[in-house]
Formats: C-alpha cells, structure tokens, sequence
C-alpha cells in the first residue's frame, strides 16, 4: 500500500480501539483516541459520531426499518447526477479532488451484495429478549448492526464517490463483530453448524473477490505455493 493507505490502516486500528472503550463507558478516551488517530489520516473524524450512538438500542422492526432505509437511500443517491455533482462541487477546490474520475470504484458489485446480507442474516436471527436479560449485550449488538449497516451504504455510495470507498474501511471491521453475535443467538446446533460453514465459504469467496486491483492500480495479488 502506499504511505497514505498505510497510515489510514494504524489510524482504523486506533479508531477499533476506541469503540472497545466506548463500549465500556469510556467516552473521554474514545475522543481523545479518535483525535489522536486523525493525526495519522485526517478520514477518521468520520467515525467521531459512532458516540452519538453509544446508547443506540434497536428492535427488530426498528432495524429491518433502518436496514431497507439505508438501502434505499443509498440506491437513490447513486441514481441521482444531482447528489453526485453535489458532492464532487464541495470537493472541487480540495486535495481530495483527485478522488474526482469519470470511472467509478472498481469495488465489485458481489462485494457489495455481500455485505448486504450479513445485516440481512442478523435480521433473521435478531436476538430475542428473554433469551439476553443483559441490555448491555442487547446495547452492542444494536451498534454492530448500525455500523454493519453504514458499511454496506458507503460500498453502495462508493460506486459513484471513490471518496467513501476509503471512508467505508472503518466500518468494515464490525461485520466482523456482527456475525459471531449472530450466530450466538442459534439455538438449533444443526443449523449454527452448517452456517458457520457457508460462513466460512463465503469468506474464503469474498477473499478471492477482493484481489484485484485496487483504484490505485496495485499488481493483482495471487494465491502463491511457498512450499519451494
């Protein structure tokens, strides 16, 4: 990665360690670590809002309604030259104009899907309240599938803003979080085996998906035999 990338990627490790202390009640630090992580790449002042939703508690109605709304919303503003032209004028006269190119992300749209439907499957197995008396796992698995759910609109907006697909690396990492939750509240062992499986698949698929070049033109990586 060039220099730039290499210190966005010291800057998200701080920003995860952060969202650790926030989850723990320690606002003051998670600002001073968000400060301190916009020292090594200006971008992760976008992940000081997460702290407005410290207390952030969803339903599963309430999610499957943020969910389709995030969705939509995203789809309509890459739809639209207005919102795109919008966007690309207040960046103009910036450094970050050079993200301004007549090609869009070369993201691919399965990687987009699939981060449609790992939200998806925590829809499907929300978490029951009789089964999670404590509220603060309720609390946090509220705030991964938020995040989760920002992380599949900003590779959707990226499509058209090559800006956010830089952006969307800090919220990557929450899906992460989000499935092992998820899978937390299957009940059937049957059935927690068998997805822990696909998921595993469907990790190694995403993997080989995301090999290709970047925006920045990087060399293709491969799958090598060291075994020489």
């Amino acid at each position: 990665m060039s220099m730039s990338g290499l210190r966005q990627m010291i800057a998200i490790c701080i920003t995860i360690i952060a969202f650790v202390l926030l989850l723990r009640k320690k606002r003051i630090l998670f600002i001073l670590l968000i400060i301190l992580a916009t020292y090594f790449h200006m971008s992760a002042i976008v992940f000081l809002p997460v702290l407005l939703f410290e207390k952030f508690k969803l339903t599963r109605k309430k999610a499957i309604i943020l969910y389709f709304s995030l969705l939509t919303i995203s789809l309509l503003i890459v739809s639209s030259d207005f919102f795109i032209d919008l966007f690309y004028n207040l960046i103009l006269s910036t450094p970050y104009s050079l993200y301004i190119s007549p090609t869009a992300s070369q993201t691919d749209i399965k990687v987009a899907v699939e981060n449609l439907m790992i939200p998806f499957f925590s829809l499907v197995y929300w978490p029951k309240v009789k089964n999670y008396p404590s509220q603060n796992y309720l609390d946090s698995f509220s705030i991964f599938f938020l995040l989760s759910c920002v992380s599949f609109s900003l590779t959707i907006l990226a499509y058209k803003i090559r800006l956010l697909e830089r952006i969307g690396f800090y919220f990557i990492f929450y899906n992460t979080l989000l499935i092992p939750n998820t899978l937390e509240n299957i009940r059937d062992a049957k059935t927690k085996k068998l997805l822990i499986i696909i998921i595993i698949l469907l990790a190694f698929v995403q993997l080989l998906m995301t090999f290709p070049d970047s925006f920045a033109n990087i060399v293709p990586y491969k799958l090598t035999d060291f075994s020489y």
